[in-house]
């Protein structure tokens, strides 16, 4: 035998191999189904996301003519002129700022009407929740123009205080039902171990309920970021000042009776992904461990 031979290990005897062992490496029908489900699944998810990127970095008129194409990384300017052109910075920030202030603001409410239906004892708690619940089955629109004229009444049309206050009851109601879901899931001797301890209702809430319900905040933190981030009707109808505009309405720049220019609009939401992704990464693992959970508990 040559020194380039596979040499096999004198104890492996590959025709006195147990058939069972050799039936369980063999991939099952099921396996295969649900392995070309998966790729199907990732061609869905992934496949618009190339797509806008290659058209990103192409003309506006090869993308008319031809969508589906290799980028040109000569058209890499698209990039630089999309945000010079719809002033992309100063709309991001817009953007983040009202996200993440409608976040907060709908998070800290949830949080503490989550914890009050769960644990406050109160009367009627399965009333009050139906009512949140409501919330999620009344489609957003239907409350836009009632919304625009509490805002006028109360001055705070073309704001960012608007904005926020506007985003944040919206998200409310997913809020109150994720929280209440999480605090319920908690076995109640945790609080009768930190009532016997002398801890008071704050102290229970922060100390002890808030680091195991902290999946739950990072999951609603991550659906309402990006349900508030991605919306465009309600900063056009509730705000008229364009410095005031966010990266959704911004794009509307790019379109015009002139035509529209498909490569910046491409490049812009290419920038306007970056964000919400990155927020993803940072809380991945905390929405993963909460959707596992959800998952054990139906």
């Amino acid at each position: 035998m040559t020194d380039t031979q596979v040499r096999l290990p004198q104890d492996v005897d590959l025709d006195n191999t147990d058939p069972t062992t050799r039936r369980r490496a063999r991939p099952s029908l099921l396996n295969i189904v649900l392995f070309i489900i998966m790729c199907f699944w990732g061609l869905l998810t992934f496949g618009p996301l190339l797509w806008m990127l290659a058209n990103s970095l192409r003309s506006s008129e090869q993308i008319v003519t031809q969508p589906i194409g290799p980028p040109d990384l000569s058209k890499i300017t698209n990039y630089a002129e999309a945000w010079e052109q719809a002033d992309l910075g100063t709309s991001l920030v817009n953007s983040l700022i009202v996200s993440v202030g409608a976040v907060i603001l709908s998070g800290l409410c949830a949080l503490l009407i989550g914890f009050a239906l769960s644990r406050g004892g109160l009367p009627f708690s399965n009333v009050l929740l139906t009512f949140f619940m409501v919330g999620l089955l009344i489609p957003a629109l239907s409350s836009l123009l009632p919304l625009l004229l509490q805002l006028q009444a109360s001055g705070l049309t073309s704001t960012r205080t608007g904005l926020i206050i506007a985003y944040a009851g919206g998200q409310l109601s997913l809020g109150v039902f994720l929280f209440k879901i999480a605090f319920d899931a908690i076995p109640k001797e945790y609080i009768e171990a930190a009532l016997l301890d002398g801890a008071g209702v704050p102290r229970i809430l922060w100390s002890i309920m808030m680091p195991m319900v902290r999946p739950t905040i990072a999951t609603f933190a991550i659906l309402a970021f990006i349900a508030v981030y991605n919306d465009f009707v309600f900063t056009l109808v509730l705000n008229n000042d364009p410095a005031l505009y966010t990266l959704p309405v911004s794009l509307l720049q790019f379109s015009s009776v002139y035509g529209t220019r498909y490569d910046l609009i491409f490049a812009s939401v290419a920038i306007a992904t970056i964000p919400p992704l990155i927020g993803y990464i940072l809380l991945r693992k905390q929405v993963q461990s909460s959707m596992a959970a959800g998952g054990r508990t139906g």
